[in-house]
């Protein structure tokens, strides 16, 4: 984690520090899984995610949010949506069919 901290995405990682409620509990490899989105979506993303989070969006909100970024206009982008929300439930092994 430290070497997150230092590297270019520390203003995503302050980001998710400060909008998410503090008694949610995420794994590293939710962190992962945001960063990614909002590394290809950009931050307002991340932010609405986490507001999502804060809400008690459940699994197929989360699902219904990642993947609505890999439709219409962002088509191409399907399949990467598809493995950050895996890997966010912790489907680590996900791979393309």
């Amino acid at each position: 984690m430290e070497v997150l901290v230092q590297t270019k995405i520390k203003p995503e990682l302050v980001i998710i520090r400060k909008v998410l409620n503090k008694n949610i509990k995420i794994a590293d490899h939710q962190v992962m899984a945001m960063l990614s989105l909002s590394y290809q979506m950009g931050a307002t993303r991340l932010r609405m995610l986490c507001r999502l989070m804060n809400k008690g969006g459940g699994t197929a909100d989360i699902y219904s949010f990642f993947l609505q970024f890999g439709s219409g206009k962002f088509q191409g982008h399907r399949e990467r949506r598809m493995q950050e929300v895996e890997y966010f439930f912790g489907n680590k092994n996900y791979k393309k069919k």
